[in-house]
């Protein structure tokens, strides 16, 4: 078995060791990573005139750390975890994120966080668990820190880059020395007011909020951003991102890259998030944070989003759940379960008279593998039909043409989840829970 731990990341231009880091501030380096991958492409002229082309063989899978290296004598993790796939020339580039909680196996067998593994073994480590966890080939990692963040922005940008707050920002952490007081308003955010821009995070914590803004400002970063003139500025910006990035990249690698970032549209980069949810465990006395991820959801998003592989999951599948059989919540309690499995619920309401002797999955749009993926997560009492199968069952039974009454109800009824009207159309499939129907059987 090879060292994970010997050798350390070298800089662009020259090898220092990894600074001290700190892990606080949960994801806040993601715009850091972004802007660098973004700066990588002013370099690539740089890397031109110092003759260093070599060989361009595309890079496929780059594994990026994020680490807070504001101060020293905090433990080394990984503070914000994303994975780039490079691809050919042309194709978007694509960019996976990885949450730092992760639950994962480490080569010992033990399971830990992802964030640990570069406590343990730096990003040779972090690279071995997360190759052996997606079944993924990894040609090389970058580390960045952010505290050149604020003279990159002045650098590159010294009139700012013009974004719209739609309410102030201020936020106050003496113990990180953290003060931000950002008005409302369009303005030109420049170096430390651009940093505290991507580093604010409400006292709730609204990741979902904070991802989108910092979305907004790649966009608005990329779009305002004009490359450097001249070759002292070239010089210069090639020296404030070798002090920020480490990589057991060679040069011609890191050319490689940043051509590719060059010509890099807006609507090029697609961004994803590792499917999954987060769970408490009880370790010893204390209660643990984990993100699981969803095994199935995970290899069809790796096989689609790497490699090219249409995989079918959960998620594409659309369901319209109705009881009909009058078991209080049961609509809703079924919907729920089928969420749990990352089944997209489109409506849950009632199939009044409540008169349905069995329980039926119709199947609305005629593709049997996602009709297969319901049937295998419900009981096999349910049976599995067509429209045109079902409407001769109804006509039979003497109830008229119960899919056109179904249809006409949810166009005239707010129903959840959404709390909306829906059409039928909008749904793969159509699940009437029947008389005897319930969970577990």
């Amino acid at each position: 078995m090879k060292n994970l731990t010997a050798g350390g990341p070298r800089s662009i231009l020259d090898q220092p060791k990894y600074a001290g880091e700190r892990v606080k501030l949960r994801n806040r380096l993601f715009l850091l990573v972004i802007f660098a991958l973004v700066v990588l492409g002013a370099l690539a002229t740089f890397w031109w005139y110092q003759g260093r082309s070599g060989s361009l063989s595309p890079k496929e899978n780059i594994l990026v750390l994020g680490i807070d290296d504001t101060g020293p004598g905090a433990p080394r993790r990984s503070d914000t975890i994303f994975i780039v796939h490079l691809g050919q020339a042309g194709q978007p580039l694509k960019l996976l994120s990885v949450p730092r909680d992760l639950k994962v196996r480490f080569p010992d067998g033990s399971e830990h966080k992802i964030n640990a593994a570069y406590a343990q073994g730096g990003p040779k480590l972090s690279e071995r668990v997360l190759s052996d966890f997606l079944s993924l080939h990894f040609s090389g990692y970058l580390v960045l820190g952010y505290q050149g963040f604020v003279k990159l922005m002045d650098l590159l940008m010294p009139d700012g880059v013009t974004l719209t707050l739609d309410r102030p920002f201020k936020y106050d952490d003496s113990k990180q020395n953290l003060h931000i007081n950002l008005p409302a308003g369009t303005q030109q955010l420049k170096g430390q007011s651009a940093l505290d821009y991507v580093r604010y995070r409400d006292a709730q914590g609204e990741d979902l909020g904070r991802i989108s803004r910092q979305q907004g400002f790649i966009q608005a970063v990329t779009q305002q951003m004009k490359r450097p003139q001249s070759l002292a500025q070239l010089k210069e910006l090639a020296r404030l991102v070798g002090e920020q990035l480490r990589t057991d990249l060679s040069p011609a690698d890191l050319y490689h890259l940043a051509q590719r970032l060059q010509t890099l549209a807006a609507d090029q980069l697609k961004m994803r998030t590792l499917p999954g949810r987060t769970v408490l465990s009880q370790v010893g006395k204390q209660q643990i944070s984990y993100f699981i991820a969803d095994p199935l959801e995970t290899e069809a998003l790796v096989s689609e989003f790497f490699q090219g592989i249409s995989v079918l999951s959960n998620s594409d599948v659309k369901l319209i759940v109705l009881n009909g059989n009058k078991t209080p919540l049961l609509a809703r309690q079924v919907s729920e379960q089928l969420q749990a499995q990352s089944f997209t619920i489109v409506a849950t309401w009632n199939a009044k008279p409540f008169d349905y002797a069995e329980s039926y999955l119709i199947d609305l749009k005629g593709d049997r593998r996602k009709a297969q993926l319901v049937a295998t997560a419900l009981p096999p009492s349910v049976r599995l039909v067509t429209p045109g199968k079902f409407q001769q069952l109804m006509e039979a039974a003497g109830k008229g043409d119960r899919l056109k009454q179904i249809a006409q109800m949810l166009r005239t009824t707010k129903v959840p989840p959404n709390n909306r009207a829906v059409d039928l159309n909008e749904a793969d499939l159509l699940l009437i829970l029947g008389k005897g129907f319930s969970l577990g059987k």
